[in-house]
């Protein structure tokens, strides 16, 4: 089961968790963002594989994102690995957000930057704390 942070005709954006950790409270999960153009109907996919997360900061996340969702509302929700990469980073301002997805994947050598930005609608946030409430937490 993935936690659907945002569906959309366009746009599907998740989170498929792949290993947990108990000893030492983690999860990994491949991110996965897909965007499909309109105009042409093509598709672009985008993954970073096996990511491991403290559920902390995944709570830390999700508390981040209840704080920036709602009218008027601004500020910044980051997911970071337990090595510190920012993964996902949301900035909210007025009536829109920008969602930032970033890592290094080995896709073979030399190792490929992926970076990618969306500009979404601001209701898109409370689609992502659904997903995250909606997903059969163990942590």
């Amino acid at each position: 089961m993935k936690i659907e942070l945002i569906r959309s005709d366009e746009f599907r954006f998740h989170l498929d968790p792949v290993a947990c950790e108990d000893r030492h409270p983690s999860v990994a999960f491949d991110i996965e963002a897909n965007l499909e153009t309109w105009f042409d109907r093509h598709s672009t996919r985008i993954t970073l594989r096996e990511r491991w997360f403290w559920y902390d900061d995944l709570n830390r996340f999700e508390d981040q994102l209840r704080r920036i969702d709602g009218e008027s509302c601004a500020g910044t929700a980051v997911l970071a690995t337990m090595s510190a990469e920012t993964i996902v980073s949301v900035d909210r301002e007025g009536d829109r957000f920008r969602l930032r997805i970033q890592g290094i994947e080995n896709f073979g050598r030399p190792e490929t930057v992926v970076l990618v930005e969306f500009t979404r609608p601001a209701h898109e946030i409370g689609s992502m704390l659904r997903g995250f409430s909606e997903f059969p937490k163990w942590w």
